[in-house]
């Protein structure tokens, strides 16, 4: 489910984590059309709006996938996740794998397969997670 920007932008704090509660539990019941009884499995469910991604990622508008995504822009107009720079390399929406949630997860699994460590394309998610948070310690 999309909504704009600017539909999220024009409510107060309480009218926006209400909206977001209520979008939340319609595509939970929707699921469940799909999948029964899912709801007694779920331990935690947090929707992403425009302003979470504008928070998370300081993109223009919450735009989800960094820049626009069409002919003009692939290629040579993405940077490279190895950089001119001895032991710098970029992991982003901006990089020419990136886009996305999973575009930057794969753009850090290169990076960090550049570095010369293993490949952690197989890890899971909280290992992933754990390899930020080790970083930023």
């Amino acid at each position: 489910m999309l909504a704009g920007y600017n539909y999220w932008k024009g409510m107060d704090k309480i009218e926006y984590e209400k909206t977001k509660r209520q979008v939340t539990e319609i595509l939970i019941r929707r699921v469940e059309e799909v999948i029964p009884k899912i709801s007694k499995y779920i331990e935690l469910a947090i929707l992403a709006t425009p302003l979470t991604m504008e928070r998370y990622t300081g993109n223009r508008d919450g735009a989800a996938y960094g820049w626009s995504r069409n002919v003009f822009f692939y290629g040579s107009r993405h940077m490279n996740i190895q950089t001119p720079i001895r032991n710098l390399f970029l992991a982003s929406n901006w990089t020419k794998i990136g886009g996305g949630v999973e575009g930057v997860m794969r753009s850090a699994d290169r990076a960090y397969s550049l570095i010369g460590k293993a490949d952690i394309h197989t890890s899971s998610c909280r290992e992933y997670i754990g390899i930020c948070l080790n970083a930023e310690s």
